[in-house]
């Protein structure tokens, strides 16, 4: 379904046949959990990868970012023209401009990938602590975005672990901690 609604199966829920066809499309899905650590399903596989893909475009970015910084700071180790100052001082603007928007553009697609991944929860057999829309909005809460997201992202790992094991990855704590 392309409704932008995260793994409902596309069909007829007014309808019995339609509900049937929706159970059936969910035990087929949960049997997939177990041959990895997430269920996949093709929305949630889409939001993954274009987290990722955002993601990586934010990254090289950061690294022209890095650069056009350098050569500001080169050039100020110079006698400058103010034509140079001024080109400088446009091109920083433009990368500080475009990297706010790669920014807004990553956060929007990962958290969009958060929440889908949290309602996958309760599918996976696992258990969700909060509401998925939680997923979304404890980032945006002052003081509760400091644990609420990493409490979610624990409930994600335990949910997607294909070993049953509770214990969260170091990975996840590492990644919170940075």
């Amino acid at each position: 379904s392309r409704s932008g609604r995260c793994n409902r199966p596309a069909s007829n829920e007014g309808s019995a046949g339609g509900q049937v066809a929706a159970e059936r499309a969910d035990s087929q899905a949960v049997a997939v959990l177990h041959k990895g650590y997430l269920l996949m399903d093709s929305n949630l596989h889409s939001r993954a990868r274009w987290a990722l893909i955002a993601l990586a475009v934010y990254a090289v970015f950061d690294v022209v970012a890095f650069f056009s910084g350098l050569a500001e700071y080169r050039l100020l180790g110079t006698d400058y023209t103010i034509a140079q100052a001024n080109a400088n001082d446009d091109r920083q603007a433009m990368i500080g401009a475009l990297q706010f928007i790669l920014l807004i553009v990553t956060a929007v697609f990962y958290l969009r990938w958060f929440k889908c991944a949290y309602a996958n929860v309760e599918r996976l057999g696992g258990e969700r602590r909060y509401g998925t829309g939680w997923a979304v909005g404890a980032w945006f809460v002052p003081i509760l975005n400091l644990w609420r997201p990493k409490q979610i992202a624990d409930d994600i790992w335990k949910a997607s672990n294909r070993d049953g094991d509770t214990a969260v990855s170091p990975v996840v704590h590492v990644w919170w901690g940075a």
